[in-house]
């Protein structure tokens, strides 16, 4: 079982590096129309600032460009923030959030709010924990425009500030190689809630948030609602729209935030979901293999395995410029490791999932 599982993994590895495609080069637009950036935010007030002050960077003209704010009844400083920069910036306004919409719950009340207000014939999604380039409203205009995408996502990356969070930065950029490398074989898969683009008219088509069945993985669920409406999708996978996020502080809301995951997860397309199967018992059996019947064969096929895990995401790292050690590759397998077998577990447990400071069955 473990050797085909190895065998399995080290094949769709190197065939995913070997058929991968190079990113579109984004397209100087000429007639550019009006954009919406929208952010929900509850409780963020350690992140809002260096989120806000990316945004306001951007090359986008001004006079076309809307950030708007949604402030989820936070209960921090996060809405005193907010109202300073909108105070102080034209193009920035805030919108506190208290009362629902339809169906929707939690950052996808907030996002559907927000949206039923802007301007944008595009919607631009971040989250207040992230900062994009100065570039990034342009180069995902002109992704979607130029080739007339629906969605247009950016590749997202963790700022590292010591062990922890540089295998958060690993993990980030291993799950998401994987879902480039998918969907660069036509087979779309989501959409990273916290560095896409939507074009106003896929987002109304679906309905909106409001009417969309309501899920802990919002992004998903509009992913999934454009694409039944036969959208077109793209991941630009490039440091042209490469945004940076906070790390998560520690391994308890890690758990937190990797179930909510989870729960999207198990609704992916067969093919995605056999491929993460496969990765999450590759641990179990390897430790099963080593402590019942160690042999040469199995700890060759373990090195085989990390070498091929560690070309393909040194690859996909090289595209968006990001430099790896391979010691950190190398730990990134045993935190793998511990970290796939713990969530199995955690998963399991009878509790509801929670998300800033909410709880959700």
């Amino acid at each position: 079982m473990y050797i085909l599982i190895s065998v399995l993994l080290i094949l769709v590895l190197l065939v995913f590096v070997i058929f991968s495609k190079k990113d579109l080069q984004a397209k100087e637009q000429q007639d550019l129309p009006v954009i919406s950036v929208l952010v929900a935010a509850r409780n963020e007030e350690h992140t809002i600032e260096s989120c806000l002050d990316a945004l306001i960077k951007q090359s986008y003209p001004k006079e076309k460009l809307e950030i708007m704010v949604g402030d989820d009844d936070s209960e921090d400083n996060t809405a005193d923030i907010i109202k300073k920069y909108a105070h102080q910036y034209s193009t920035v306004s805030y919108h506190l959030i208290k009362e629902g919409i339809g169906v929707a719950k939690g950052k996808a009340n907030v996002l559907a709010q927000l949206a039923s207000k802007a301007k944008g014939e595009y919607f631009l999604m971040t989250d207040a924990d992230i900062e994009v380039p100065p570039l990034w409203c342009q180069n995902m205009l002109a992704i979607a425009k130029t080739n007339n995408y629906d969605i247009v996502t950016g590749v997202t990356t963790i700022k590292s500030k010591g062990w922890f969070s540089n295998f958060q930065k690993i993990d980030w950029l291993y799950s998401l190689a994987l879902i480039k490398s998918v969907t660069d074989l036509g087979l779309g898969l989501t959409t990273m809630g916290n560095n896409m683009l939507i074009s106003k008219a896929a987002y109304l088509a679906t309905g909106g948030y409001e009417k969309i069945p309501f899920s802990v993985t919002e992004d998903f669920a509009l992913f999934q609602a454009v694409m039944k409406n036969k959208g077109r999708y793209y991941q630009h996978f490039s440091r042209e729209t490469l945004a940076y996020s906070q790390p998560i502080a520690s391994l308890f809301h890690l758990f937190k935030q990797r179930k909510r995951w989870m729960k999207g997860a198990v609704l992916l397309p067969w093919y995605m979901v056999s491929l993460l199967l496969l990765q999450a018992f590759y641990y179990p059996t390897l430790c099963v293999a080593l402590c019942f019947k160690p042999s040469l064969i199995v700890l060759c096929l373990a090195l085989i395995k990390w070498l091929s895990q560690f070309i393909f995401i040194y690859y996909y790292a090289h595209r968006i410029g990001q430099k790896l050690k391979i010691g950190s590759v190398f730990g990134y397998e045993v935190y793998s490791a511990l970290l796939t077998i713990s969530l199995m577990i955690y998963y399991l447990m009878p509790t509801g999932v929670k998300w800033k400071g909410r709880t959700y069955s």
